[in-house]
């Protein structure tokens, strides 16, 4: 039941994360905004695919750490791994929001800003980078393992 369980669970959230940008995009975007090199990092419309992107690349890590190794990941540690990856997307978007509304045509007064989506979203990124390498480095061995 939890074999791969690591790696599935990554490759669901690659997929409702695909789904949701497709959703999101289905009248398209202007070409012209493709080409500036802003848009990717701060439009709110493709964070779905940068999600769908490294959720899928930890889902292949994941997988074939498990098959080349026959050493499942720790299972506490990487579903700590996710969660702390979509506290980081939370915060991306909330980081993202926030400059939209202060970059925009009524910006609020300055002592409204806050960086604490900025601050969650850098703490939540490296707590999710630890887990990823506790998750595989300290997964129960196989007896059957050549290494």
């Amino acid at each position: 039941m939890t074999r791969y369980l690591p790696a599935k669970l990554f490759f669901v959230v690659a997929i409702l994360s695909f789904l949701l940008g497709a959703a999101i995009n289905r009248h398209g975007v202007p070409g012209f905004l493709l080409w500036h090199p802003l848009f990717w990092l701060f439009a709110l419309r493709s964070i779905p695919f940068a999600v769908c992107g490294l959720a899928a690349a930890f889902g292949a890590i994941y997988l074939e750490s498990e098959r080349r190794f026959l050493q499942p990941p720790n299972l506490p540690f990487a579903i700590g791994h996710l969660v702390t990856f979509l506290v980081a997307v939370w915060g991306h978007v909330a980081t993202i929001r926030q400059l939209e509304m202060f970059l925009g045509d009524n910006p609020p007064d300055a002592s409204s800003y806050s960086l604490h989506p900025f601050e969650v979203t850098g703490i939540a990124v490296i707590i999710s980078l630890v887990l990823f390498f506790i998750s595989l480095v300290s997964g129960t061995r196989a007896p059957e393992s050549p290494a």
